[in-house]
This record gives structure tokens, C-alpha cells and sequence, in this order.
């Protein structure tokens, strides 16, 4: 079986090449030797979190794995049959879920097995998407393309402590053979959430959102969910999106830290989203590259109007087209926004 030679260092050069080699190598059930591993970073190698995900997909792919370990600039990673006996993976401490997931969901999608997977570790921590990203704007957008994402948090886990708990569990019904979108979805949704602190710290976060979001025409739709809750360690995130029945699939998020007021988190998060939801877009950058393993896993062509395009974006569609021999285009639209054009399967 031939093996994906990868260049760790292409394009933006970071852990979600890891994570996209290694997730689409259990779903092709291709080898692959991921070289120069975040070579040109301050720290390169593979750090504490890339190690995890790795792991974590190497126990339920039984893979024949050479060279994890931390500041290892090489792996070999050979998948075997994925298995529906794995119930329970500790990440440690606040490795993050939502990064984990992506790694693990696209080669359960090609499974067909369908089991519950507990996640302990961190469920809103920096350099990463939320869970609530996760559960309310990623989930709804595998669901259009026939995939189902079950979510349940049980348990927020925060820097450093980790120790939140989340349980998944996917389901591939049908790759659709179009994708239709609808351009605009008027209602708002804005959920702030903090644990171990003053609920206040939640409502100022949701206060500050709608302030500035009043300032422009979407605030007349807007609902807000505040939860305050108990994790480990004390954390708050704040998560804004507009998510429809078929789309768009826009939103933005932020976390708290340790001398952060929670005006700044709720203003970080207001800014983005009043910026990924200006040109109208099918789904905002962020989710863009997120989306493009599944994109490439289905076999019918797929057009995808995103807000903006990002090195992680273009990085990540070279990774894929390495497994999955597709053609893709990008194109800059009138109003700043990138479309882009996934042909069928070659």
C-alpha cells in the first residue's frame, strides 16, 4: 500500500496538518509519514496537545504508530480497523476536545460505526473552538451534508485543570449530491457561560455583545442564553452564531482568562461575528477549513461560499487532495467573500 508523504511545514504549517493527515489516513485507511512537523514554529515538533489527538486516533484506529513524542519532527502513522470498543479517552488536564473531535469524527464518518465516546479534557480553551462552536455551528453543518454529530456536554472543563467531560457519538446517514444554502437567517443566538465564578461575569459578557451588536441591524433578532455552571476550574466562554435550517452556518467565539474582563471576551467575540457575517456568507472562515475533510469524503461535487479565505483554508485543502484525489478552485466574489468549488471525484 503506497504511503502519503506529508511536508509538516506546508502552507500555515501548524497542528491542523496533523490532525487532517491523520483523520483522513483512518478514513482512506492510507499510511502516512508526516514529516518537519511544525518546523518553521517557534517550538517546533509536536507539542502536548497535537500528541493527544494523535494518540486518541491511533487507540481507536489500533494504528501501528512510529515516532509520537513530544518535539518528534516525524510520525509514521498505519491505520488498522477502527473499533467500536473504545468508550472512554482521557486527554489530560485541558487538552482540547473540540480539537480531538476533529480529528476523530471524519474517520468515524467512514466507519459506519456507531458508539458513545466519552472526551475528558478541556472544553473551552485557547487556540481552539469552543464546544459550544462545536455543538451549535459545526454540528448543524455536518448535519447538511448527512452527517450526524450527537453532542452532549456533561461537564465544562477549563485551563488548567481540564477535567470536562463530553460525550459524542456520529452517525453517517447519506452524502446530499447538492448542497443548497439559504443566504441570510435573521435570529442571532448569543450564549455566555461561566463556572466557578458570579453568574454577573456570564451577563456581562452577553451584556457587552448586545451593546455592540445594537449598534447595528441585527439586534432586533437577538436571543441570548446565559448558564453559569461547575467545572474544575473557574473559566467563562462566550459563543455568537446564526445557524439556519440549511445555513448559513456563521459564528464567533471567545474564552475568559485570568485578568481578562468579561467586556473584552463578549467585545472579541461581537467584533468577529459583526465581521465573518458582513458579506453574507454560506459559512464563516473558521468553519471553512474545518469543513473540507468532509467536503473531499463526499463523492459529488460541492460549491461553498465562505467568508474569507485563510491560510488554514488553503493548507488544509492541499492536505486533503494528498488523500482524496479531487480538483477544487477558489474564487474572490464582489463582496470579499471566497467561493469555493469542489469537483466531483476523479
Amino acid at each position: 500500500m503506497p504511503i502519503i508523504e506529508v511536508d509538516g511545514s506546508t502552507g500555515e504549517g501548524g497542528g491542523q496538518i496533523l490532525r487532517t493527515s491523520i483523520s483522513l489516513s483512518i478514513a482512506t485507511n492510507t499510511p502516512v509519514h508526516i514529516f518537519n512537523i511544525r518546523s518553521k514554529r517557534p517550538n517546533p515538533g509536536i507539542q502536548p496537545q497535537h500528541y493527544m489527538a494523535i494518540k486518541a486516533a491511533a487507540t481507536i484506529s489500533d494504528a501501528e504508530l512510529i515516532g509520537l513524542k513530544l518535539s518528534s519532527e516525524s510520525i509514521f502513522f498505519k491505520p488498522k480497523k477502527v473499533s467500536d470498543k473504545i468508550s472512554r479517552i482521557d486527554i489530560g488536564t485541558a487538552g482540547s476536545i473540540p480539537l480531538v473531535l476533529q480529528t476523530l469524527v471524519p474517520c468515524l464518518v467512514t466507519s459506519r460505526l456507531q458508539c458513545p465516546i466519552e472526551l475528558i479534557g478541556g472544553t473551552d480553551v485557547k487556540w481552539s473552538p469552543t464546544i459550544d462552536y462545536i455543538k451549535y455551528v459545526f454540528s448543524p453543518f455536518l448535519k447538511a451534508v448527512g452527517i450526524k454529530l450527537y453532542l452532549e456536554i456533561k461537564r465544562r472543563g477549563y485551563y488548567p485543570r481540564g477535567g470536562g467531560q463530553v460525550v459524542f457519538e456520529v452517525e453517517n446517514v447519506s452524502f446530499p449530491k447538492i448542497l443548497k444554502f439559504n443566504k441570510i437567517n435573521k435570529e442571532i443566538m448569543v450564549r455566555s457561560i461561566c463556572s466557578n465564578l458570579p453568574k454577573d461575569v456570564a451577563e456581562r459578557q452577553a451584556s457587552k455583545v448586545l451593546s455592540i451588536l445594537q449598534r447595528s441591524e441585527l439586534y432586533l433578532s437577538t436571543k441570548t442564553y446565559v448558564s453559569n455552571g461547575v467545572a474544575l476550574s473557574p473559566g467563562t466562554s462566550v459563543l455568537i452564531y446564526s445557524v439556519g435550517e440549511s445555513g448559513p452556518y456563521i459564528g464567533s467565539d471567545s474564552i475568559g482568562e485570568k485578568g481578562k474582563p468579561a467586556e473584552k471576551v463578549g467585545e472579541e467575540a461581537a467584533l468577529s461575528f459583526l465581521n465573518e457575517f458582513s458579506s453574507f456568507p454560506n459559512v464563516d472562515a473558521h468553519l471553512g477549513d474545518m469543513i473540507i475533510p468532509y467536503l473531499f469524503l463526499s463523492p459529488y461535487p460541492l460549491k461553498v461560499k465562505i467568508s474569507r479565505i485563510t491560510r488554514h483554508l488553503e493548507t488544509n485543502l492541499f492536505i486533503s487532495s494528498l488523500f482524496i484525489k479531487r480538483k477544487y478552485s477558489l474564487t474572490k466574489q464582489t463582496d470579499g467573500s471566497i467561493l469555493l468549488d469542489i469537483a466531483s471525484n476523479s
